[in-house]
């Protein structure tokens, strides 16, 4: 049963992020997410294994594969977030009804 005394906007905010939840799930499932999943990870690995060989005085070099490891384990973890938050967030709402 919904808990009408919680406020409208709070539970509008748990159904959005359940639903925006299920899409990144949706995508993740999809050829283009794993598509994407799989550059990313392929991006990371290269980027740290150049880092392991590139010269220490190459500073702009280790910025570039260091910007290139932030990027792509980012994108990673916002998927991973949205995953998270949308699970929570059905879980809440099982709970309040």
């Amino acid at each position: 049963m919904i808990d009408w005394d919680q406020p409208v906007l709070e539970r509008d905010a748990l159904i959005e992020s359940a639903v925006f939840g299920e899409q990144v799930k949706s995508f993740l499932s999809s050829d283009l997410g794993r598509y994407l999943t799989e550059y990313a990870d392929g991006q990371v690995h290269e980027a740290m294994d150049a880092l392991t060989r590139v010269s220490p005085w190459r500073r702009r070099k280790i910025t570039e594969l260091q910007g290139t490891v932030l990027l792509w384990k980012g994108f990673r973890l916002r998927l991973a977030q949205a995953l998270t938050d949308g699970q929570q967030a059905i879980e809440l709402l099982e709970e309040s009804s």
